[in-house]
This record gives C-alpha cells, structure tokens and sequence, in this order.
C-alpha cells in the first residue's frame, strides 16, 4: 500500500520525478564507469597468492643535487644478495628486451618468422615459485634450469602451431630467436591476465645470457629492465632487510662517488603499478593520485544528483504541504508518512540505478576502446560490482530522502490546512541556496581544472623541445650487423621524396636514456650526463642548433663528442667557445669535445634539461628519416621496399617521432577527457536541478507574473526576475570555487618543470562557461513563464 502511494505520487510530479531520474542515473553512471576503472588499476598483481610477501628491490640515487630513481638493478647483484641474505625465502632477477625476430621450423620445409614486438624476457626459474603462473604443459621446477630454453604463453603456442596446438607435442620442438639462439620449448605456460605488470609472453631461461651480461656489466652498470624480485619468508619483516642493504651496498658496490648517496629498499609488489618514478613492464604505471581524484569525481557525481533530489523536494514542500496535512489529519503517524516520503526516494534511485546500467554499458564500449582496455559488466558474477550497487542504492536513497521526508512530515495539519505557505517563508529556503552553492562550487572547480588540464597538455604537446619533430619517421633496425644499417642508409638516401637519413639508438626526446659518469680536464670531480649514440647526420636530420664547432664525422669507432649548454654550465664552462678541444674522459677513454649545441628535452616536460652529449659510436637501433610530407604514403611503401631487400625475415616497424612524443603525455590526454566528460555532466546535472527550481518558482509566481504583465511589466523584466537570484548564487559559487580549483592545480602542475602559468584568463573561462550554460538553462524556463497568457494565471485568482 505505501508503495502505491509513492507511485501515484511520483506519477503525479512527473517532471520533477524525470529530472530526479536523469540526475541521478548520470551520477550513477559516472560513478559505476570510475567504480570498474578504479578497481581494475588497484587489482594489478594482486591475484598471486603469496603477493604480500612478494617485494621489488629499488634504487635512489642522490648526487650533485639530483635524484634519480629506478627499479633496475646490477647483474652482480642477485647473486650477492642470496649470498649474504640466505634468510630471504626466494628473488628472481629477470631482463626484459620485449622484442625479437622468432622463427619455427615446425617441420616443414619452410620457416616461419614472427617479429615479437613485446613480451621478451630472460628469467630466473625461480620465477614460478614466487609468482602464480601455472604451466599447461611441462614441469615449472625444471622448465628454465638450463641455457637455451623457453616456455611460451598459450597465445604465443597457439600463434605459432596453429589453434590445435594442443594436440600437437610442442615441448620438446625448438623456436630460434633473432636467427642466432636456438631454444627448446620446455612448458606452455597459461596466459597472463590484464591486470598485471609482468605481461610476459616468452619467458626464456636467464642462463643462456647470464655470463655475457656479468660480462659486460658490473656493479656501475644500471639498466631499468633488468630487476629482481623476492619473496619473504611468512615471519620476515621488510624493515629489517632494508636495515641490512646500506651495509650490503658498502661491501659489493666500489663504483661510488664521493658525495654520492645510493639507498636500496623494498618496495611491496601492490605498489609498482602506482610508481610512475620507477619503470613497470606494463609501461601503464598509474599514479595514486590519480585514483584518489578519480575516487572523489565519482562521489561528487552521485553527491550533486543527491542535492538535486533534496533540493526539488524541498522546493515543492509547499505544494505538498496540504497532503501531509489531510493525511495526518486522516490519522496517519508522521512515521507512515516518512515511509511513504522515503520510498518515493527508493523508487526513484532503483529506477536510476536500472537506466545507469543500460547507459554504463554504452559507454564502456567508448570508454574500453579510448583507454585501450576490456572492462566488464556482470552483476550475475560480478560480487564487487553487485555490493557497489546496492551501497549507492542504499546511501543515495538516504542522502535524498531523509532530509525532504523530515522537512516534510513535521508541517502541521491545522496551520497548513488554513493558510497558504510561501517558497520565501520555508526555514528550507536557505537550505536550497546553500546546496545550489555548493552545486555549483564542484561544477566550476571542475571546469577550471578541466581547462588548467587542456591548457597545459596542449602546451605539452606543442612546445618548442629544440629540435625539429615533423616528418621524421623512426625505422626499427633489428640485428647487429652495422654495415647492414649503413647500406640500408645508402639506399633510403636514393629515394626522392627522402631528404635526410641519421642511424642513432633513439629520437632526441626519448623514454630510453642512458647515463654515465665523466671528468673532465683539469677537474678531478664526476659528473653524470645523458649519451646520444648517433652518426653524423643526426644534427642536421633534427635540426639541433650548433652554437660552436663542428657536429660528428662518419666513424668506426668513438672519436669527438659534441655537448649541450647544460654540460657546459654542469662543469663550470662560460662559452661555448671555451669549451672546444677541451678534453673528457668517458668509458675510460679521452675525447675531445669538437661542438656545442643548443639545449633540447632529451625527455618530457616533467623534468629539466639534462648535461647530453652526443657521440659517434655504432650502437645503432634506429633509422631516422627525414621525408617529403606532400606524398607520406607513397614514400613509406618505398621505405619499406627497401627495408625489406636488407632485411627480409624481419616486420618493417616505424613511427613517426612527433606522434612518439605524444605518447609521453598519453595520461594527461587521457585525464583531460575524463574530466572534460565529468565536468559536462556535473554542470548538466547541475542546470538540471536550475531548472526543476525554476520551474517550481514560475509555479509559485504564477500569479504575481499575470499581475505584472497586466500592469505593463516586459518580458525581460520577468526572465530578471527569475535570473538575477540564480546568477548570484552562481557568483557566490565561483568565489569558492576559484581558490580552491587554484590550489588543487598548481599542486598538479609541480609535477612539471615547464608547465603554463595559473593566470586569470582560465579563472574568467570557468566562470564564464559557467553563467553561459546556467544563463540558457534559467533564460529558457523563465521565457516560458513570462509569455504565459496573464489572463489564464489571473483566471482563477
């Protein structure tokens, strides 16, 4: 029975029960989409069973006033450390290389070749006893024991023989990798899932290079993708084991420099994912704060819908108020009257609940696609998601009717039967302003923030790094030949549309950097700088600005350097000028430095320009090409043709470099969609509430509008009337919004060393889309109530 009273009651408010239902299934929505998100970034890794024992050793190094901070080890150390930390239960060190040419034999006469562009790695055994990863074929305590050979995930089985791969007696055939390494299929290992931040798909025993790589790195040597794990035993403490490392470093690390300080620590595996100083093997690492903005987006979107619902409740208290008063008249308690109050509100949020399942479908489908993942729906399995639901349904339900049901049941039968009560004289009225407020507060701290986001992306994305970006294209070159690499040049020089080709490890800004220690003459003190290993055309491909000397010369072996400003200032040089022919000794070796060149971003805007230099060595990975852009496609097909005649087992691979760079500020992108996506709908819902108490008003001042018309009042006087309330709730709104937005992004905004400046424009933006969109929304309704006809407003007066 008091459910059909609450829906014919509901039925009898239509509109303001649709604008309660689309508040709130918006918010609804939002929230559940951020909910699935959210969820899938903080379940990395935590599927292992043993993952709160399993911890990464990292490394902060501090010298000369910078810190840098990596996951990478020394190859010596693994072996170090299970010497003298015997009491650690099992580590596994493992060296990610993410791509290789794989060739199967598969016994037929013609080979089959497969160019991996990830998912490489070489291994310890110990890999399965600390990590769950079973094996659907082969023996996980044997598979890796031995050089030479490699467990395949089952995609890369299925890849490789076909989809009855099954059927087939895969462990005991041999894949060759890089048409040198031959490896013996030892295990079939079941896919790794998503959520993970070891998406490998070849794990190759770590004894086929394990002499070379203590071969050519020591204890000085650092690479990011080489990185130990281990796991503790079930009583170990990990403070006490980062207690023992400084002494573990003094005694095995002889590469420290005076005045360097170098910290190893555990980290705890749930805490890679989040540490976006340190590299992942996901390349997705997601910063907390992130999902800490994100969690609050999503309950300020349920929030706002909520006020909403309060905020029409208690604005049509008036209308209601003689219903409550024959009610209670009729006999019934204000109990049985908050029941009924408080199922209308139930009614309303399941109704939302519903229609916000149907609209999260349709936009996971946008959203998985943008973000490049597979979140799902499934409230038949899905317990998490099922409990989030029935938590909003529970505290939206609360949060909105409460408060009206209260309002509302306390009006007194014989006052409210006898007089008439006015929207200004309710103790609600207040109320109302303060939640418009606050409305609106959320919608313009969202919209400035928005737009300090726009902003400083764009500026990201177009600022001036020092070197040219446009139409260079980056070729991978796979092997080691580099005779090879120099014909290939030759040849890519032949074609017309070609203006330039430079062989070189990487693009001037890059995410792979190399770092090494140097002196230089005349000052016993070490220093750090980057290292370009590049040919002679490299400045001039990008169009590096030389201030002094000369650039590289064709070489087969290291000869001359050229450096950055940054070098000169790091060592104390004044000119440019004085710097050339000065001599440096790096890797051992005494070179001259024959060239200066202007300052560029050897990585994101996040950090500061480092010492570079570049260096004519032979270590060369990529082709860089400098094209005509009138004919882009034609001139690829002609690249490739000519990649392919040198390197025919191999897949042509290329990128373009400004497109590459983007990359770096992939999360900002992402971030700035995803705002700009809560900000509309915040304000939407927020002009939707602008409505619903406009329209209420107009009700109420139905007939004061007829008299005024009728006395020669114009139509813009009455959308005055209505507009001016609002605007200044909205003012008062953007008052509090502005600090606090102010605040919150130049906070964000440390996290660059070049990023825009916090100027009034994009306060004066925010508030001005603001009054724009609530202006439209208050302009229309008002319209309408200023053209009613005075007569039939007046009719029954």
């Amino acid at each position: 029975m008091m459910y059909k009273s609450s829906l014919r009651n509901l039925w009898k408010n239509k509109s303001h029960t649709t604008i309660n239902v689309l508040g709130l299934s918006l918010g609804i929505t939002c929230s559940i989409v951020l909910f699935l998100l959210i969820r899938f970034w903080l379940s990395f890794d935590t599927y292992h069973s043993k993952a709160d024992r399993i911890y990464r050793l990292v490394r902060t190094t501090t010298y000369q006033g910078n810190t840098d901070h990596t996951g990478g080890v020394p190859v010596p150390l693994p072996d170090a450390l299970r010497t003298d930390f015997s009491d650690i239960e099992e580590a596994v060190f493992m060296s990610y290389f993410g791509r290789g040419l794989i060739t199967i034999n598969g016994g037929s006469d013609e080979a089959k070749n497969f160019q991996e562009e990830e998912g490489l790695v070489y291994i310890e055994p110990t890999y399965f006893k600390i990590f769950d990863r079973p094996l659907v074929q082969g023996n996980p305590a044997t598979a890796l024991d031995d050089p030479n050979e490699v467990v395949l995930s089952e995609s890369m089985a299925e890849k490789y023989f076909g989809k009855q791969w099954q059927e087939l007696e895969i462990v005991g055939q041999s894949v060759t990798l890089n048409k040198e390494t031959e490896l013996k299929i030892t295990g079939i290992a079941k896919d790794h899932p998503e959520n993970t931040d070891l998406p490998f798909e070849m794990l190759i025993s770590y004894a086929t290079v394990k002499d070379a790589m203590l071969e050519d790195g020591g204890w000085g040597s650092i690479d990011s993708d080489n990185q130990l794990f281990m796991l503790l035993a079930e009583e170990q403490s990990p403070a006490l084991v980062n207690e023992r490392l400084p002494d573990f470093m003094s005694k095995y690390d002889d590469m420290q420099m005076e005045g360097m300080q170098v910290i190893l620590s555990l980290q705890p595996l749930q805490e890679v994912h989040f540490d976006e100083s340190r590299s992942a093997y996901s390349f997705g690492t997601i910063p907390m704060p992130v999902i800490y903005s994100l969690s609050i987006i999503a309950a300020f979107m349920v929030l706002i819908a909520c006020i909403n619902f309060v905020n029409l409740a208690t604005a049509i208290a008036t209308k209601r108020a003689k219903e409550v008063g024959v009610r209670k008249a009729l006999g019934s308690s204000r109990t049985q009257l908050m029941r009924i109050f408080m199922g209308e509100a139930v009614i309303i949020t399941f109704i939302s609940v519903l229609v916000a399942l149907g609209a999260a479908e349709l936009l996971l489908i946008r959203m998985n696609d943008f973000l490049e993942l597979d979140l799902q729906m499934d409230l038949l399995q899905d317990v998490s998601l099922f409990i989030f639901l029935f938590v909003v349904l529970l505290v939206v339900s609360l949060l909105s009717g409460a408060y009206p049901s209260w309002v509302l049941t306390r009006f007194e039968p014989s006052k409210v039967l006898k007089t008439s009560m006015s929207l200004s004289n309710q103790k609600g009225y207040n109320l109302r302003r303060a939640l418009v407020i606050f409305q609106f507060v959320i919608a313009q701290a969202f919209i400035i923030g928005t737009l300090v986001l726009i902003s400083q992306t764009r500026y990201l994305r177009q600022a001036d790094l020092g070197f040219n970006q446009k139409g260079i294209v980056s070729v991978f070159l796979p092997g080691e030949d580099t005779q090879s690499k120099k014909t290939l040049k030759h040849e890519l020089l032949r074609i017309n549309t070609v203006e330039n080709v430079s062989l070189a490890y990487s693009s001037p800004s890059s995410g792979s950097v190399s770092v090494t220690s140097f002196t230089i003459d005349g000052d016993e003190t070490t220093y750090h700088t980057q290292v370009k290993y590049v040919d002679e055309d490299y400045v001039d491909v990008y169009g590096l600005q030389l201030l002094a000397g000369t650039g590289l010369i064709e070489s087969d072996s290291i000869t001359r350097l050229v450096v950055n400003e940054r070098f000169l200032s790091k060592v104390g040089i004044s000119s440019p000028e004085e710097a050339l022919e000065r001599q440096v000794d790096i890797w051992g070796r005494t070179l001259p430095i024959v060239g200066v060149m202007k300052d560029f971003h050897t990585v994101s805007l996040r950090n500061t320009i480092e010492p570079t230099v570049l260096i004519d060595a032979s270590n060369f990975r990529q082709a860089h090409v400098l094209i005509n852009t009138n004919n882009i496609s034609n001139t690829l097909a002609e690249v490739e043709s000519r990649w392919k005649a040198i390197y025919p087992e191999y897949t042509f691979d290329y990128s373009f470099i400004d497109e590459a760079i983007a990359e770096f500020y992939e999360g900002e992108r992402n971030m700035s969609v995803i705002l700009s996506i809560a900000s509309l709908v915040v304000i939407f819902i927020g002009c939707l509430g602008l409505y619903g108490l406009i329209t209420f008003m107009a009700e109420q001042k139905t007939k004061e509008v007829g008299i005024r018309k009728v006395l020669g009042a114009s139509v813009s006087s009455i959308v005055r009337l209505f507009s001016v309330e609002f605007l200044k709730l909205i003012l008062i709104a953007f008052v509090v919004a502005a600090p606090l937005a102010y605040y919150v992004m130049r906070l964000w905004l440390q996290n660059f060393e070049y990023k825009i400046d916090l100027g009034i424009g994009l306060f004066a933006a925010g508030i001005l889309i603001t009054l724009l969109i609530a202006l439209t929304t208050i302009t229309y309704r008002s319209l309408q109530a200023a053209r009613t006809n005075p007569a039939q407003a007046l009719r029954n007066d």
